[in-house]
């Protein structure tokens, strides 16, 4: 390259960094010499291949040579590459990442809110206390009608009992024809009618005692001896023997949670953290129902309930609702 020519080239790119701050910018980044350099033909043709460049950056008009050509493929190879890196990056680190969330401890399946028959009854005898296990089928209150269904009971006993009675000689008047079809039919009727009468007392009867639908741990009592059993039922019972953390993660985290994953929890109430493993993951997404301390924090979070079984269920058997962190390691 001549000396005419690459003060030519020299003069241009400051005649347009002068012009144009972004421009000035653009060439310090060549790191251009600033004088001119002994090899023309070399070291020299590097502010003829600015020029060119800026060409290009600038937009003025002119021949596309081979230079520029090649600047654009190294440009767009490097915008290319580095998209490629950004996107292996981002995905790495979102397979890497642990999901945190709010929890709460619940027994296995929740806690059962166990309730007395559909007619308002007052309770007569209650006998289970809080804190209590008790065993499927166990009764754990009379209610004051059961006075009333027992008598009805035996009467339908006694009823059956004679109505059979009348059968059976109907029967053995048949044989020497010294009765009727009809009175035949009628006392077979009459049987049939007491066998349902019974069958009723008894389930009257039944409704009269509450018994507990699953082996577990007595929780809270809502009426006790003389009070009427209300909306929220007789007691809430829970199967605290196996003990769960209910964890709402974000509608944007569940992809990141499987079954099988191990999970800490955390809270100032416990000892220290507890471990336990993702057992199942809800299919509905809903609002949040766990409040975050935090004052700034989204209250009506789109979240999806995940089913944490843990470790270690003594721990946490008295402490059903607590409010947990949670830590879902991927």
């Amino acid at each position: 390259m001549s000396k005419a020519r690459w003060l030519v080239a020299r003069h241009r790119c400051d005649h347009r960094a002068k012009s144009d701050p972004e421009v000035l910018d653009h060439v310090h980044r060549q790191q251009a010499p600033t004088r001119h350099p002994t090899d023309h033909d070399t070291v020299g043709a590097h502010w003829y291949l600015v020029d060119d460049a800026l060409t290009c950056y600038t937009g003025t008009p002119k021949a596309k040579s081979v230079e520029t050509a090649n600047w654009g493929v190294i440009v767009l190879d490097f915008v290319t590459r580095l998209l490629f890196v950004t996107l292996i990056c981002t995905a790495a680190s979102a397979m890497g990442r642990s999901v945190t969330s709010l929890g709460r401890i619940e027994p296995h399946n929740g806690v059962y809110q166990v309730a007395g028959p559909s007619d308002a009854s007052v309770v007569s005898t209650l006998r289970v206390e809080e804190g209590q296990r008790v065993n499927r089928g166990e009764i754990l209150a009379t209610l004051d009608t059961h006075g009333l269904r027992t008598a009805e009971l035996k009467r339908a006993e006694v009823e059956l009992n004679l109505a059979r009675k009348v059968l059976v000689r109907q029967l053995a008047l048949k044989q020497t024809s010294a009765t009727s079809v009809a009175r035949l039919e009628e006392a077979e009727r009459d049987v049939l009618v007491r066998e349902a009468e019974l069958l009723a007392a008894q389930e009257s009867l039944s409704l009269t005692q509450v018994a507990a639908p699953v082996s577990g741990q007595i929780l809270l009592i809502h009426a006790r001896e003389g009070e009427r059993i209300g909306p929220s039922g007789l007691l809430e019972l829970g199967q605290t023997q196996q003990m769960y953390v209910v964890a709402e993660v974000y509608e944007t985290d569940i992809a990141l949670v499987r079954v099988g994953q191990s999970v800490t929890v955390s809270s100032p109430a416990l000892t220290g953290p507890i471990t336990g493993k993702v057992e199942r993951i809800g299919k509905i997404i809903g609002k949040n129902d766990i409040l975050d301390l935090d004052p700034v924090a989204r209250m009506d979070s789109r979240v999806v309930e995940v089913f944490i079984l843990l470790d270690s269920s003594e721990a946490v058997s008295s402490l059903t609702y607590l409010q947990v962190d949670v830590e879902i390691h991927n």
